[in-house]
């Protein structure tokens, strides 16, 4: 009988089982990889759709997907039409896209549509409105103001600060306006409030001179006009070339001076009045060692004011 080679016998087995082990997984990764290459799930939203800073012609837009996708936004005032679009082709799962050029007070219909690297898509509607254009309300303030309409310019000014309440142009509109229609606490709040934000601004200044005088509150009337018409070495030589109200011309640095030196007046300094009358009206013929100066001051202070202050309806 023929010896059976056991060795051998083993080998040629082992060997079977060995190539048989290979092409079962084998396979399997070949269907593995086969699989990642025929994704199908589409994408999906994780979070809210968050309509951020909406204005009256603009509105920002921001959401998240589970996976990084590209994403465009259609939008519409018509339900029926997707008419424009705004498009990022990046691939990131937090999108934010920003819609300009919108129309005020407008429902728009959107619909946000992602798509992942293997090309399945992912789409959801939404809406937003767009918000009332208070801008309108700022042009209205100052051309009311100029009208002299100085409660109806308030009330618009007050209308804007709805919408931007920090907003250092509205609050002083609305101190001047204030001031005009002789609401002193009011036309104080808000000097006080745009001194806080700009307290170099020229028309602050003055605001804040004629409130304070008109408050009878003098040391602090000096303090802001001397702020308007001093320069670095000491009072101006021209207050006039130095100031002129933007909303009301007639209001000039000349005007803020006489404030000033009728409040040393009332306080009773009465050289520091002179010696801002001096740079106003330098031929004043008040000689300070007569005995009647005082009274001559007084008097040359208020023809003055009865001359310059007839046309300007926030000073007395």
């Amino acid at each position: 009988m023929e010896k059976i080679n056991i060795k051998k016998q083993i080998f040629k087995l082992g060997s079977i089982l060995l190539w048989g082990l290979i092409i079962i997984f084998g396979n399997n990764c070949e269907r593995n990889i086969t699989r990642v290459k025929e994704d199908i799930t589409a994408p999906n939203i994780i979070s809210k759709i968050n309509i951020n800073k909406i204005n009256y012609d603009s509105v920002e837009i921001w959401w998240r997907t589970n996976e990084p996708c590209s994403s465009e936004i259609l939008y519409s005032s018509n339900s029926q039409a997707d008419t424009n679009r705004k498009t990022d082709k990046e691939y990131r799962q937090n999108h934010s896209l920003l819609l300009l050029d919108l129309q005020p007070q407008t429902n728009y219909y959107f619909t946000i549509v992602n798509n992942d690297i293997q090309g399945n898509t992912h789409t959801i509607d939404s809406n937003f409105t767009t918000l009332e254009n208070y801008s309108v309300y700022m042009k209205e303030g100052w051309e009311k103001f100029r009208e002299d309409e100085f409660e109806k310019a308030f009330n618009s000014f007050q209308s804007y600060l709805e919408y931007e309440s920090d907003d250092f142009e509205a609050q002083l509109g609305s101190g001047w306006s204030a001031l005009g229609a002789h609401m002193i606490d009011s036309a104080r709040g808000y000097m006080l409030i745009c001194n806080q934000q700009k307290p170099s601004h020229k028309d602050v200044l003055a605001g804040s001179n004629i409130v304070c005088y008109k408050d009878s509150l003098f040391y602090q009337a000096i303090n802001y006009g001397e702020k308007l018409i001093t320069g670095n070495d000491g009072l101006l030589t021209s207050f006039k070339k130095h100031y002129t109200f933007e909303y009301d011309s007639t209001l000039e640095g000349d005007d803020i001076a006489l404030i000033v030196a009728d409040s040393y007046i009332q306080i009773n300094e009465y050289s520091e009045a002179q010696n801002i009358l001096d740079r106003l009206e330098s031929e004043n013929d008040l000689i300070q060692t007569d005995s009647t100066y005082s009274k001559h001051l007084i008097n040359y202070v208020d023809s003055l004011k009865s001359e310059w202050w007839k046309e300007l309806k926030y000073l007395p």
